[in-house]
């Protein structure tokens, strides 16, 4: 879901950097769509690495 989301702010900010020129806004709205794009796979390694740490604390009781 925050793939399509990112995706979706991209392509809409994109559409807009054509249509009405340079905007920080516009730009700043691009790339948080483009991290938002790429980092779904990031997030879900960080939760699984803390999954990791609680199960192995857990274990070692």
């Amino acid at each position: 879901m925050i793939k399509l989301l990112g995706l979706f702010l991209m392509f809409i900010s994109a559409y807009c950097l054509e249509q009405g020129g340079l905007d920080l806004g516009l730009v700043q709205a691009f790339f948080i769509g483009l991290f938002m794009f790429f980092s779904e796979a990031l997030i879900a390694h960080v939760s699984f690495v803390q999954r990791e740490k609680v199960r192995a604390k857990y274990r070692r009781r």
